[in-house]
């Protein structure tokens, strides 16, 4: 694969109280894996708010989610790298089992133009934010977390997209880094 991948984007999906804000992606090619241990990502999506950022959201917009989603814009396409990107983690305290002692290992495409996409979701905080406080509930103002926006392809837990690499930052997706597009 050569050039830009177009994914196109679904609509935004959230299980208030199981995880994030997530956009679901399709139309990505298949990919062959870049390791033994790498298992196809099931259900391929960009994350745009962590769970953490969406638990102040569960009572106020949870009951309300399905009407409220109906009313947000579409989202635009995404264009994503064709390399991929390894990135690795020691295990993770809560997601893998106890003694588990493998690094945390994703294989992620890095999104080429991310500024219309980190836009798009500061509008959507705005939303859910005059969204919570009309209807009693906090202000919603996540802070900037760092994290660069990925789509990850890949992993060494079996594909489940939960126990992927979650906090893949700018420097993780540096040209220079080594091992790139392996």
């Amino acid at each position: 694969m050569s050039g830009p991948i177009r994914l196109e984007p679904g609509p935004l999906a959230w299980a208030p109280g199981l995880g994030g804000l997530l956009l679901p992606l399709s139309g990505a090619p298949p990919l062959r894996p870049p390791a033994e241990e790498a298992a196809p990502v099931h259900e391929l999506h960009l994350t745009l708010l962590r769970s953490a950022d969406m638990a102040p959201l569960v009572e106020p917009l949870g009951p309300r989610w399905a009407a409220l989603s109906a009313e947000l814009p579409l989202w635009i396409p995404v264009w994503v790298s064709p390399e991929l990107w390894p990135v690795v983690r020691p295990p993770h305290p809560t997601r893998d089992p106890p003694g588990e002692l493998r690094p945390v290992r994703s294989w992620v495409q890095r999104v080429l133009d991310p500024a219309p996409h980190l836009a798009r979701r500061a509008a959507l905080v705005a939303r859910l934010d005059a969204a919570s406080r009309a209807l009693g509930g906090p202000a919603f103002a996540p802070a900037d977390d760092g994290r660069a926006l990925h789509l990850t392809r890949f992993n060494n837990r079996g594909g489940d997209p939960r126990r992927s690499v979650g906090d893949v930052g700018p420097a993780d997706l540096s040209p220079a880094m080594p091992g790139r597009g392996r």
